[in-house]
């Protein structure tokens, strides 16, 4: 069936488990539309099909047997090649790690694996995961589906354009300032950057320790749900994964509703969206006074300086993690990437303390805002995506780095298009270990609009 892959992951769910697709098709689906639309995206950097074939017969013989580990038992999902899978190079975008074979797998793959699903391949990615453009010199530049010629986003951008163009039927990216949020927005799907360190990043190349993760991005907020219902919970040889204060139950109602709900507008951010980001951002606010939530301004001092104290702080950070290429002068980086990792390696002490005592008062300030509000909603980004040979936005990631540095959970939804059909993003943010209350509100709005059923013209 050549329109398998333009399912949403929990259709194929349903169709699998009711015994109406078999994943072995379902692979051959997606395997045949990679084959198709990855020579125009370069949405994967390798492909397993092999791996992805077997897994599928095994699946299959589960549902036959009755013995399914799951509802993502033989759904295709693929990883942004900074995740280690056993037997398969982790990348990370980088020319130095094309042949690093991972050993083992991540944690976060073996609970895919355990939970059934199938994987299809690693995926394209910002070189080092530290850029939002996808841009990348070694493995080529992955393509926009909804426009090929502009960035998909990044530094999952990859994954963002894997799912759009049905190359995946979920895909895992990495977070550190809006790498998964960007490219759910300018790609037109469902992306959740989870609360910090709620899924294991043991396995994953780290870039910054105390504000990345990694997280689902599907075409749908049901996707979402069910892959974090997969992927979430405690690590116990991850000495920085968390457990929830109580039980997460990745459960929205099948008709939620925001009766009551307050809902906040952070201010001051230091970008102000292009107009067509902010009407579109009117009119879903509207949308959620429908469904009965209430909008209330906030104030959040030093929110306009969180752009740049995370930016200080990854590329400070990002210096550690890669210092052994930065002080081998054979391995070759991008300028950009060079630059930013020469920047965090010489930066002063008094920068990086002033970035971390403007991190705490955040925090601080957050904590007390989530006492008289709910959720926080602002643009996921304040444009679309730009072209490859126009000037990158500076500003693109300015709405990105609260929930990074406050360690919320912040899941970007479509929100609409601009006049040139370039998809644009609302972005929900909750307090900490709320995930689940972000997936209710998204699935809400989600379900009074039907900006999330469109297509791409390329698939």
């Amino acid at each position: 069936m050549s329109d398998v892959p333009d399912f949403p992951l929990d259709r194929l769910c349903s169709l699998m488990r009711d015994r109406a697709l078999d994943p072995r098709e379902v692979v051959e689906a997606y395997l045949d539309r990679i084959e198709a639309l990855n020579g125009v995206l370069n949405a994967y950097i390798t492909v397993t099909a092999d791996q992805a074939r077997a897994q599928a017969a095994e699946s299959e013989r589960r549902h036959r047997d009755g013995t399914t580990l799951g509802p993502l038992d033989g759904v295709p999902i693929a990883l942004k090649d900074l995740i280690d899978v056993a037997g398969i190079a982790t990348s990370n975008g980088m020319a130095v790690r094309r042949d690093a074979i991972a050993e083992t797998d991540a944690e976060i793959v073996r609970r895919l694996k355990a939970a059934g699903a199938v994987l299809l391949g690693k995926l394209n990615m910002h070189e080092g995961a530290l850029g939002a453009i996808n841009d990348n010199i070694h493995f080529g530049f992955c393509h926009n589906p909804w426009d090929v010629g502009r960035t998909p986003g990044g530094s999952s951008g990859g994954s963002g354009a894997a799912v759009a163009s049905g190359l995946a039927a979920g895909a895992i990216g990495s977070d550190n300032m809006g790498s998964i949020r960007i490219p759910s927005a300018f790609c037109g799907i469902a992306g959740l950057k989870p609360t910090n360190d709620l899924v294991s990043i043991r396995g994953t190349v780290e870039l910054s320790w105390t504000t990345g993760t990694v997280g689902p991005m599907t075409r749908g907020v049901n996707g979402v749900e069910l892959l974090m219902s997969v992927l979430a919970g405690p690590d116990a040889k991850n000495p920085s994964s968390r457990q929830a204060p109580k039980a997460l139950e990745f459960t929205p109602p099948d008709v939620p509703t925001l009766a009551g709900l307050k809902v906040g507008l952070p201010e001051p951010f230091s970008a102000t969206p292009e107009p067509r980001v902010a009407a579109a951002f009117e009119q879903a606010l509207a949308v959620l006074i429908d469904l009965g939530a209430e909008i209330r301004p906030v104030e959040i001092e030093g929110l306009e300086r969180s752009r740049k104290a995370c930016l200080l702080i990854i590329e400070s950070e990002a210096a550690v993690s890669y210092r052994e290429y930065m002080d081998d002068p054979a391995v070759e980086f991008s300028a950009d990437v060079r630059q930013q990792l020469d920047y965090g390696r010489a930066l002063s002490s008094a920068k990086l303390v002033g970035a971390f005592r403007a991190r705490g008062l955040l925090k601080r300030r957050v904590e007390a805002v989530f006492r008289e509000v709910d959720v926080l909603v602002a643009p996921t980004t304040p444009c679309p995506a730009h072209c490859f040979d126009d000037a990158a936005p500076t500003e693109v990631a300015a709405y990105m780095a609260l929930a990074n540095l406050c360690a919320l959970p912040a899941l970007s939804v479509p929100m609409g298009f601009t006049e040139a059909g370039l998809p644009l993003g609302l972005q929900i943010m909750a307090a900490p270990f709320q995930d689940p209350l972000t997936l209710r509100v998204g699935k809400a709005y989600e379900q009074a609009t039907d900006w999330h059923l469109r297509r791409p013209e390329l698939v």
